[in-house]
């Protein structure tokens, strides 16, 4: 029953073998000898650029050829190619250890940060203030005027507070505009960790 189903996917055309393909017209069955000589024309040939193996599988698929371990293949020719192992991308950075998420939740942490200054922008805006959930890594921003307490009051307030609730924590550098005591008293009135 199931090489039935899969000699209805072959044909015979003038003693040459074919497969039928849904979206392609009929493809030629390769034997080992010709599926390497069309692997190499491909990949190193005229017009080659020495492709990764899926590709290459691809590209001799479109044009009109096919044999049962057409990728696996590919993925040999590919790995035994000189050129393409010695300029290959090699990966410098050392090995590391996963790290723990700091955040249990969504919009739990959030970390806050000044930037600027820039040249004056439309409304003499200078700076900019950058909120980033640890959990999403979401960002809200606002441009400042001017770097004051009460503007990053109102930013956490508005932008992080009012949009996505009450954090259980934010973390700042300690800069000026963090280090007032009113900013204190405003993030313990919503019981946040600063």
């Amino acid at each position: 029953m199931r090489l039935g189903k899969k000699a209805s996917q072959y044909t015979l055309v003038n003693e040459v073998l074919y497969k039928r393909s849904f979206s392609l017209p009929l493809l030629r069955c390769l034997n080992p000898y010709e599926a390497e000589y069309a692997f190499r024309e491909v990949h190193e040939g005229v017009c080659g650029s020495h492709i990764s193996a899926r590709t290459l599988a691809h590209k001799v698929l479109k044009q009109g050829y096919y044999w049962p371990n057409m990728y696996k293949d590919a993925t040999q020719f590919v790995q035994r190619c000189k050129k393409c192992q010695f300029f290959a991308h090699l990966i410098y950075q050392p090995t590391e250890e996963l790290t723990t998420l700091i955040a249990p939740w969504p919009f739990a942490q959030w970390g806050l940060d000044l930037l600027g200054p820039y040249m004056k922008g439309v409304g003499s805006v200078t700076h900019l203030i950058v909120g980033v959930d640890y959990f999403m890594k979401w960002v809200e921003a606002r441009p400042l005027s001017s770097l004051t307490s009460k503007k990053v009051e109102d930013f956490v307030f508005s932008s992080i507070i009012c949009r996505y609730g009450i954090s259980n924590q934010i973390v700042a550098d300690n800069g000026t505009q963090f280090n007032y005591s009113s900013f204190r008293d405003f993030y313990s009135s919503y019981g946040i960790k600063l």
